[in-house]
Formats: structure tokens, C-alpha cells, sequence
């Protein structure tokens, strides 16, 4: 599936989850708004709550894989060391 197939699954999501913001981030067409954190694989996703990082990390390019992301993180409490990365948590600030 490429990005631009995918962009139309993200929107799909979006309409499901009214209570979250979704940002679709271009790397090539913002790469100074990304950049220092690299990202490799594709789709990557950042997932935050209150710009504190739950998820980041590539996952399969399907509707119910990132729904079953998007709910396992909405509902549970993140423990002291889930992705602590000052530049994901820099960047998740950035995207609010």
C-alpha cells in the first residue's frame, strides 16, 4: 500500500475518533518539523496523550491496525518508561 493509499485509511480513522487529532506529516515536505528524530519505515506513527509519547514506531499499513493502536492507548495509563525520548516528546509538542 503506498502513502497515499494509506493517507485515505487515516481519514477514514479520523472520522471514528472525533475526540483525537490527527496529523498527516510528510517527511520529505517537512522534513525541518520532524527532523531530529529519523524516521526509517513506513507509515510510522506517532501516538501521544498530552504530548507524552505512548507509540512511535512503524506499523502495518491497515485500518483495524492502527484502530486497535489508537484504542489500546486512549484507555491505558502509560508506565514511567514508555518512550521517554525528549526528541519524540519535543516533536509530539511540536504537533499540538
Amino acid at each position: 500500500m503506498t502513502c497515499r493509499e494509506y493517507a485515505s485509511v487515516f481519514l477514514q480513522l479520523q472520522t471514528e475518533f472525533p475526540g483525537v487529532k490527527f496529523s498527516w506529516i510528510d517527511i520529505e515536505d517537512n522534513a525541518d518539523l520532524v527532523d531530529p528524530v529519523e524516521v526509517d519505515n513506513f507509515p510510522t506513527v506517532l501516538l501521544a496523550v498530552d504530548a507524552q509519547v505512548r507509540f512511535f514506531g512503524a506499523v502495518t499499513p491497515h485500518a483495524h491496525t492502527l484502530r486497535r493502536l489508537i484504542q489500546t492507548h486512549q484507555s491505558n495509563t502509560p508506565s514511567p518508561s514508555d518512550n521517554s525520548d525528549a526528541q519524540l516528546t519535543a516533536l509530539a509538542q511540536r504537533l499540538l
